[in-house]
């Protein structure tokens, strides 16, 4: 859970800080956990927006991109970027931009991979985008590194039961489509036979006509005939 710790007079308060490239990590940490706990407030007060805001900023300073920088990132600073991307993706799953989440719980996971916090939330923003078999990769990563951990075990036990709901909902539809398919077949098939039979139930009367016609036709023939003889 995110703990609030500063008063309403230091989240209001603005300040004019140099260039992250001029300043010292020791610069960079104090202004960047200072931005992380005021986002920690604003999370507090359910105004998700201001957090994700603050702790975007404060990702700017604890974890700027490389050319800004010298050297590499002590241990203090490592963990406190992991925790503040790793607040930043559950900000953003509370706004649902689920994108930005995403990303946060994945470089969160790229400085410390085994970060099991990171991987629950990236799963959460996965299942809400409706990727439910990334969301699993994550939970079944998460269980493997922690595997006592109740709130994994049972994301993952929900997960894996959607992901068989839903294939299965696409078998059932899958299914429908081909019965569909056949019944369309068998109408067509049963509508050219309805229309060869009417053709040969027309032509029987025109055949049965021209049979007597010829035999009439015959008979005066041989009438004829027979007077002549």
């Amino acid at each position: 859970a995110v703990v609030s710790t500063q008063s309403t007079g230091e989240i209001i308060q603005a300040e004019d800080t140099p260039k992250i490239s001029a300043m010292s990590e020791q610069e960079r940490v104090k202004i960047g956990d200072r931005k992380r706990k005021i986002g920690n407030d604003h999370f507090a007060r359910q105004d998700f927006d201001r957090a994700s805001k603050n702790y975007t900023s404060a990702c700017k300073y604890l974890d700027p991109p490389s050319y800004e920088v010298k050297g590499e990132a002590s241990a203090e600073i490592k963990d406190l970027q992991s925790k503040t991307w790793c607040n930043l993706a559950l900000s953003e799953l509370k706004t649902g931009n689920l994108g930005n989440g995403i990303q946060a719980a994945n470089r969160a996971l790229e400085i410390e991979p085994k970060n099991t916090k990171a991987l629950y939330r990236k799963g959460k923003l996965l299942e809400q985008k409706g990727e439910l078999e990334e969301a699993e990769k994550a939970l079944k990563r998460a269980v493997s590194i922690e595997p006592n951990s109740q709130g994994c075990k049972q994301f993952l036990k929900e997960l894996t039961k959607k992901i068989a709901s839903q294939k299965k909902k696409q078998q059932q539809m899958y299914k429908k489509m081909l019965n569909l398919e056949e019944e369309e077949k068998e109408k067509k098939m049963t509508s050219f036979g309805e229309k060869e039979t009417s053709w040969l139930e027309g032509m029987i009367p025109m055949v049965a006509g021209a049979v007597t016609v010829g035999a009439l036709a015959v008979g005066a023939y041989n009438g004829f005939r027979s007077l002549q003889g």
